[in-house]
C-alpha cells in the first residue's frame, strides 16, 4: 500500500502539470488571436476619414465628402473660442475613430 501512494502522487503531479501547460498555452493562443484581430480592426478604423465641422451652428461629424453629418452635438460653435470656431468652420480632417473620439471629447467637454 505504501508503494502505490507515491505512484498516485506522481500521476496526480504529472496530470496537474500537464493541465497547467495546456491552460497556459490556450491563454497565450487566445491572447495572440485577440491581438491580431485588434490590430486589423485598428488598421481598418484608421482608413476611415471624417471631417469635424459645423452644421446648423453646432459641432458635427461628416464622412469625408458628405454634406450631411453622420452625427451632430448639442454644442453651439459660437460658445467656443474664436480660434476653435474658425478651425471648425474650415473643417478638421480626422483619420480613424479613435482620433475622432478624442477630438470630439475635446470640443464637447
Amino acid at each position: 500500500m505504501i508503494m502505490i501512494l507515491p505512484k498516485k502522487k506522481k500521476v496526480i503531479f504529472i496530470s496537474a502539470w500537464a493541465l497547467s501547460i495546456i491552460i497556459c498555452a490556450s491563454l497565450a493562443l487566445f491572447n495572440l488571436i485577440a491581438n491580431t484581430f485588434e490590430g486589423k480592426q485598428t488598421q481598418a478604423e484608421q482608413a476611415e476619414c471624417y471631417i469635424i465641422g459645423v452644421y446648423d451652428d453646432k459641432i458635427a461629424v461628416f464622412a469625408q465628402g458628405d454634406e450631411v453629418p453622420i452625427e451632430t452635438y448639442d454644442v453651439y460653435v459660437t460658445t467656443l473660442p474664436e480660434s476653435d470656431q474658425k478651425t471648425l468652420r474650415k473643417g478638421i480632417p480626422v483619420k480613424g475613430k479613435t482620433e475622432l473620439r478624442r477630438l470630439i471629447e475635446d470640443y464637447t467637454s
